[in-house]
C-alpha cells in the first residue's frame, strides 16, 4: 500500500507536467487536427488493405510450385521459389578447439516472393508496404547444419515482417549457435582456421526451391573477431549435395580466423626458453652449483615450471592424433620446442 502511493504521487505531476508541456513531443503533432486525420485515414487504409490480403490467407502453406513433372517442359512452369539469405552481423564468441565448436552470434535476413501478399498500390492511397507479425505469414524454413544448438535471441512478439506490394517478404534472423568446427593445432599458437556456419532447409526439393546468399556490403569484418581470434575474411558459396534419394542445397558462409598468439609467446614460448637456458648454463657452471643436490633441485624445479605450461597447453588443444609444432621433449634437461 505504501508503495503504490508513493509511485502514485511520484508519477502524477510527472504526467500532469508532460501534458502541459509545450515541448517538442511526438505526440504533440496530435494537437493538429488535419495530421490527425491523415493517420487516422492511413491507419483505416491500412485495415483494409490487411483484411484483403488476409482474409483468404494461409500462413501454413507455402508458396512452392510443387506441380512438376519430368517428361514436362518447364518452359511453361513457373520459377521455382528463391530465397535469397543475407548476412547482416556476426560476432565471435569462442572459438573452443577441445571441443571442435565455434560459437557465433549469427543474424541473417530472409527475402522471398509470396504472390498472394502482393496488391495494387492506387486501389489503397499508394501504400506501398505494410508491417506484420511473423505468424500472420509464411517464414522459410532455414536450418543451420551441424549445429550443437541454435538460440534465437528475439521473441516472437517483437518479429515483425516487412511486405512490399509486389509480395516481397523479408525476415531478420538473429540467433546464437554452436557448430561443429574441425581445427587444425598443427602450427599452434600461430595458426589459422576457417569455420563455416551452414544453411539448408530439410522440407523441399532442390527444383522446387533455390537459395542464394550474400554478404552485407556494409558488414565490418573487423569486428567480427574476438580478443583471441582476428576474423580475416567471410566467404559465401553454396553448394548441391547429393544423397540416396536427393539432393540437398546448402548454403555456406565461411570465416577465416588467425589467432592472436600474444597470451601464448609471452606465457608459454618466452618463458620456456629462459627455464632452458637458465638451467642448461645452470648445470654447466661450476662455481655456482658445486654439488648433485644443487643440479637436481635445479632440474625439479624446471620440470614442475614446464608442467604448468603443459597445462596451458592442454587445456587449449583438441586431443587428437594431430601434434602441434609446439612440443615437449624430454631430454636431460626437460625443454618446450617452438618450431614456427
Amino acid at each position: 500500500m505504501t508503495l503504490g502511493c508513493f509511485l502514485f504521487f511520484t508519477l502524477l505531476p510527472l504526467l500532469y507536467s508532460i501534458e502541459n508541456s509545450t515541448g517538442n513531443y511526438p505526440w504533440n503533432t496530435l494537437t493538429d487536427e488535419k495530421v490527425l486525420e491523415t493517420k487516422r485515414n492511413f491507419l483505416a487504409t491500412n485495415e483494409k488493405l490487411y483484411q484483403h490480403i488476409f482474409s483468404s490467407y494461409n500462413p501454413n502453406l507455402p508458396p512452392v510450385y510443387t506441380k512438376r513433372k519430368e517428361n514436362d517442359s518447364r518452359q511453361n512452369q513457373p520459377n521455382k521459389s528463391v530465397i535469397l539469405i543475407t548476412l547482416m552481423y556476426a560476432k565471435l564468441l569462442e572459438l573452443s578447439a577441445p571441443r571442435q565448436l565455434m560459437t557465433v552470434i549469427f543474424e541473417y535476413a530472409m527475402t522471398w516472393v509470396d504472390e498472394r501478399l502482393s496488391w495494387d498500390p492506387k486501389e489503397y492511397d499508394d501504400i506501398d508496404h505494410i508491417y506484420v507479425l511473423r505468424n500472420n505469414v509464411w517464414i522459410p524454413e532455414i536450418t543451420p547444419f551441424d549445429s550443437l544448438e541454435v538460440v534465437e535471441t528475439r521473441p516472437d512478439y517483437k518479429q515483425h515482417v516487412p511486405i512490399t506490394y509486389q509480395g516481397v517478404a523479408s525476415f531478420y534472423t538473429s540467433v546464437v549457435t554452436s557448430v561443429v568446427c574441425p581445427i587444425d593445432v598443427t602450427f599452434f599458437p600461430f595458426d589459422e582456421q576457417n569455420c563455416s556456419m551452414k544453411l539448408l532447409s530439410y522440407s523441399f526439393y532442390s527444383d522446387e526451391m533455390a537459395m542464394q546468399n550474400e554478404i552485407f556490403k556494409n558488414l565490418q569484418i573487423s569486428g567480427v573477431g574476438n580478443d583471441e581470434w582476428e576474423v580475416t575474411n567471410i566467404l559465401a558459396r553454396s553448394e548441391i549435395r547429393y544423397n540416396a534419394s536427393e539432393a540437398d542445397q546448402i548454403n555456406e558462409f565461411t570465416f577465416f580466423m588467425k589467432r592472436n598468439p600474444s597470451y601464448y609467446v609471452a606465457l608459454i614460448i618466452v618463458p620456456s626458453f629462459m627455464l632452458t637456458f637458465l638451467c642448461v648454463a645452470g648445470l654447466f657452471t661450476s662455481p655456482l652449483i658445486v654439488d648433485d643436490l644443487g643440479k637436481f633441485c635445479m632440474g625439479l624445479t624446471t620440470i614442475m615450471s614446464t608442467t604448468v605450461m603443459i597445462g596451458i597447453v592442454a587445456e587449449n588443444i583438441p586431443k587428437t592424433k594431430i601434434i602441434p609444432h609446439l612440443r615437449f621433449c624430454p631430454g636431460k634437461t626437460d625443454s618446450f620446442h617452438a618450431n614456427y
